[in-house]
């Protein structure tokens, strides 16, 4: 009779832990949780307990009444071990850990008293109803974790969301204020455009403007310029005939009075010095020379038309008054040796002047060659003569300067031929010279007299 209640409990527990298919899937899915958990799987089909078997102490007590088996079972509650295999429908069993042990006396402990005295049926099944909880709690587990996960997941999305959407959101703001500012400088920009654009249009009006009052100016100027340049060049004209003629007339005047002039001399030369040809010797004295030197001078002819009549009736006229008497060559101008004449005074104490030319006067027949004797040619210049030391031709003969003036040229009116004379103006040519081109040592003229004419006539 005990063997068979214990039979029927046992049937009841596996009944109270037949699983569903359902069941059965929750199990399989959450099979690494339920391990860690504690619960292994076996091949045994029969719960086992840990301490022996459930059993009853009345071993004749009927299914569906009360006997002292449940009041014992009540009173060792505490040493009810929850079988540690749970057969489920199939073929596997499921072996609970001695933690969960544990957690389902706890919870048997909650029930009831008033289940014990209830039919057998219902006394059999409380138990096992309490112990089928325990699957329900163990499924629970992972469902928990599964949810945490989840949760913190969502959290986490959450936030990464919300850090995006406020670090977009600055973004985007401050994108906004930059484009508020370009706005505003566009804004700016298009107004000064527009300033501009005005006074570009003002500008340009104005500058037509100045053009065309330019471009009238110019006519204006140009006609004015035209009519100017042909009064100017009428009147010019007009004048430049005057002074053509006026020029005419004086240069036939100056020409009637240079040929007056020379006519005048070439008949007092021949009165009083005879017709020539006319020839000055004159007495020198070198510096450190003993002895006087002699210079003969060779006079050009007297004819009016290729001679040299006024420079020579001049000369003639200074060496008869005996001028150069006394006089000295005094200047070396490294192309000339010029020749001056003292200060000579009268018996009333005035000074006496030497005959002087009236004008140039030139002739291409006596260029100013080496060894030739000239005045300084210009009105004015006093009774001076030079002998040429070297040839003097572009120098002295008459020619247009650069500055476009004309100048004549001046008179040469003798030559230096015999070779003694012209031994002694080498030898004055190589005398020395001081920084204003004076000799350092003078030549005298002792004196100058006329060759071959009688100074008592």
């Amino acid at each position: 009779m005990a063997g068979h209640k214990n039979k029927i409990a046992v049937t009841s527990i596996q009944r109270a832990t037949t699983l569903t298919p359902t069941s059965l899937n929750a199990i399989r899915d959450k099979n690494n949780i339920m391990i860690a958990a504690g619960i292994e799987s076996n091949s045994d089909i029969t719960p086992s307990l840990k301490s022996g078997s459930i059993s009853t102490s009345d071993d004749d007590i009927e299914e569906g009444e009360y006997s002292s088996a449940d009041h014992d079972l009540k009173e060792k509650k505490d040493q009810l071990i929850v079988p540690p295999c749970i057969t489920i429908v199939g073929s596997t069993t499921a072996t609970i850990s001695p933690t969960h042990n544990l957690s389902f006396r706890k919870h048997c402990e909650g029930d009831e008293i008033s289940t014990v005295h209830s039919a057998a049926d219902r006394r059999q099944h409380a138990p096992i109803s309490s112990q089928c909880s325990q699957p329900a709690s163990i499924d629970d587990a992972p469902s928990k974790i599964k949810i945490y996960n989840i949760v913190h997941s969502v959290i986490f999305i959450l936030l990464s969301v919300s850090i995006t959407y406020f670090t977009q959101h600055a973004q985007v703001r401050s994108l906004r204020q930059e484009l508020d500012t370009l706005h505003e400088t566009r804004r700016n920009l298009e107004e000064s455009q527009c300033q501009l654009s005005e006074e570009l249009e003002a500008a340009s009006s104005d500058l037509a403007q100045y053009k065309d009052a330019h471009e009238k100016m110019k006519k204006v100027n140009h006609g004015m310029f035209t009519l100017m340049k042909q009064l100017k060049d009428t009147e010019n004209r007009e004048r430049l005939t005057e002074l053509e003629r006026r020029a005419n007339k004086a240069e036939s005047r100056l020409q009637s009075f240079v040929e007056s002039i020379q006519s005048t001399s070439a008949e007092q030369v021949t009165q009083k010095f005879g017709p020539g040809p006319h020839q000055v010797e004159l007495l020198v004295k070198l510096p450190r020379s003993q002895a006087a030197q002699h210079i003969k001078l060779e006079l050009a002819s007297i004819d009016t038309k290729y001679g040299m009549p006024h420079a020579v009736h001049t000369f003639l006229e200074q060496v008869h008054s005996r001028a150069w008497d006394g006089a000295s060559f005094g200047f070396h101008h490294g192309h000339v040796l010029l020749a001056t004449l003292p200060f000579t005074y009268d018996s009333n104490l005035t000074v006496q002047k030497a005959p002087t030319i009236l004008f140039p006067e030139y002739s291409h027949a006596y260029p100013h060659e080496k060894y030739t004797v000239a005045f300084p040619g210009r009105p004015g210049t006093g009774p001076d003569f030079y002998i040429n030391v070297q040839s003097n031709v572009f120098k002295h003969s008459p020619r247009t300067q650069d500055d476009g003036t004309f100048k004549e040229g001046e008179p040469c009116f003798a030559r230096i031929t015999d070779e003694n004379s012209r031994r002694v103006i080498d030898e004055m040519n190589k005398l020395s010279v001081n920084n204003d081109f004076s000799l350092k040592e003078r030549v005298m003229i002792q004196r100058a007299r006329i060759v071959g004419f009688d100074e008592r006539s």
